[in-house]
């Protein structure tokens, strides 16, 4: 077990981290909160894939900058990588792809409540569809959602706790 510092000084780094007003990330402030997060774990040099399952703003964290020359992997909690683990034999057959959503669109509670209030809107990420047409022509089976989910704008709000009702 490794003891980590409080809540609050890693909130505090993540969001200086994460602050919008500036186009890039500084890289003091990854240092920092490398060294509430990482440093603590004393990993050594033959650690080349590092697990990790963050909450909250957290999740918005790019860990491969704290985790630089190390493979970071993003599982969604230690009890599901167990059980994807035992059933590691087994291979799905499809993907469900989801790139360049509507940001335009108003921020939703659902967004609003993961990011703790942080940030007003959501920040596009360039390359999304990019990504989903790629893995398209790679001639794997996927159903790819690009701008739209059904009839509605793809957007948090509209895939997230509505999924059963779009059609």
């Amino acid at each position: 077990m490794v003891a980590l510092p409080a809540s609050r000084n890693i909130e505090f780094a993540t969001d200086a981290l994460l602050d919008d007003t500036h186009p890039h990330v500084h890289p003091d402030k990854v240092s920092a909160l490398r060294k509430l997060l990482v440093d603590p774990l004393e990993l050594g040099a033959q650690v080349r894939r590092v697990l990790v399952s963050p909450t909250g703003r957290l999740g918005y964290v790019p860990f491969a900058l704290l985790f630089p020359g190390q493979e970071v992997v993003y599982v969604p909690s230690g009890t599901t990588y167990g059980l994807l683990q035992e059933d590691e034999e087994k291979s799905g057959q499809e993907i469900l792809a989801f790139g360049d959503p509507d940001y335009q669109s108003r921020v939703d509670e659902i967004a609003l409540r993961i990011r703790a209030g942080s940030l007003p809107r959501l920040l596009p990420l360039p390359a999304t569809r990019k990504e989903v047409e790629a893995i398209a022509d790679t001639g794997i089976s996927i159903t790819n959602r690009l701008r739209r989910y059904g009839k509605k704008p793809l957007s948090l709000a509209n895939f997230c706790g509505r999924y059963s009702s779009m059609t």
